[in-house]
């Protein structure tokens, strides 16, 4: 069950944590013994990350306590509180106690902290110092490198970042890599179960996005190795979700991706921005369905994996291609663990496997 669209029960608390009534929308977000597997926390975080990343729980609001919410939703309050835990320490909400659990994400903006503000200050006076004393722009960006090397080289964290699909693996590796300053080696899911115990031997911090987070969780369970694995967020590209909302009311709409664990969030996105549209699906690995999803459908939303054999068996029908990117708010909160963690490794360790 997918549930990045399924608020309709959460209430957001008015002043004093009294329910508003006020509700968010979707299809309820409920256990029942109807459903094949009881909703995850990483569902819960997905559900919530998704109304953040929409405005809808803007930073301020206060969000339900984990009691409230188990009791609109019908999911475990342990689980949510896991959900709630993981989403603090991800930087996007924050506990005070006796008050609540409060939004505290705001898009990342070059100048977003005190701290940011005086240090584009002091480049902006150094850099005229530089300029006053007769040095060249090639000599200010010598004297500038050689300052990043001193102080952000030291570290050897070798990181890596999971994917399903080589094509995003590379995209969301070079993200991360430039918010943080490292080389970030992207390696495929398919090659990653093949030797486990290499890539925890290897590497000291995985990324994977929040699809498969639980499912690398449990593979490298049975393994005794400390490695950090952090849970990355991506968001749809707005560019993407402005086709999306654009599409006329009540269009026949196909939803087409590459693997079957990308299908819920790319139904409940398109869903959540253009809700009129009456949605099918299929992946496409099968041909016949494909085939026969193109001929039903006025429109076509592929991935951007599917894309290019989508286009070319749709003829002249129209498909919007959906890209993805690490959102925001988890680049920087990878940065932050990258340069914290401090992580060493043996200057011995061969790098020819890795890099292959």
């Amino acid at each position: 069950m997918d549930v990045k669209d399924s608020f309709q029960n959460v209430e957001k608390p008015g002043p004093g944590g009294k329910s508003t009534r006020k509700r968010v929308g979707g299809p309820a977000l409920q256990e029942s013994p109807t459903n094949r597997q009881p909703v995850s926390s990483i569902q819960v975080e997905k559900a919530l990350l998704h109304r953040i990343a929409k405005g809808e729980f803007k930073k301020g609001d206060q969000l339900p306590t984990c009691r409230v919410f188990s009791q609109q939703t019908g999911v475990n309050k342990n689980t949510v509180s896991k959900a709630y835990r993981s989403l603090e320490e991800q930087g996007y909400l924050q506990t005070l106690a006796g008050k609540g659990t409060f939004v505290i994400y705001e898009p990342f903006t070059s100048d977003s902290t005190p701290a940011i503000k005086t240090f584009n200050e002091t480049i902006n006076q150094a850099v005229w110092q530089a300029k006053a004393a007769g040095m060249s722009r090639e000599q200010v960006v010598e004297v500038f490198n050689n300052s990043l090397q001193t102080h952000y080289d030291h570290t050897k964290v070798r990181a890596m970042l999971l994917e399903c699909n080589a094509k995003e693996a590379q995209l969301f590796a070079d993200e991360l890599g430039s918010a943080a300053g490292i080389e970030v080696h992207p390696v495929v899911m398919t090659e990653f179960v093949t030797d486990v115990n290499f890539y925890l031997q290897h590497y000291d911090l995985i990324s994977v996005t929040l699809n498969h987070l639980s499912e690398v969780e449990d593979i490298i369970k049975p393994y005794d190795q400390e490695v950090k694995v952090i849970g990355v967020n991506t968001a749809v590209m707005p560019d993407s979700l402005l086709q999306i909302a654009r599409l006329p009311k009540a269009s026949k709409t196909g939803v087409v991706c590459t693997y079957s664990t990308t299908v819920a969030q790319m139904l409940g996105t398109v869903q959540a921005y253009n809700h009129s549209l009456a949605l099918t699906a299929c992946l496409d690995s099968d041909e016949e369905e494909l085939s026969q999803l193109i001929e039903n459908v006025d429109w076509i939303v592929a991935t951007q994996t599917s894309y290019e054999k989508v286009s070319r068996m749709a003829g002249q029908k129209p498909v919007i291609a959906v890209e993805f990117k690490i959102d925001q708010q988890s680049q920087v909160f990878f940065t932050k663990k990258v340069n914290s963690a401090n992580y060493r490794l043996p200057d011995s360790v061969s790098k020819t496997r890795v890099l292959s």
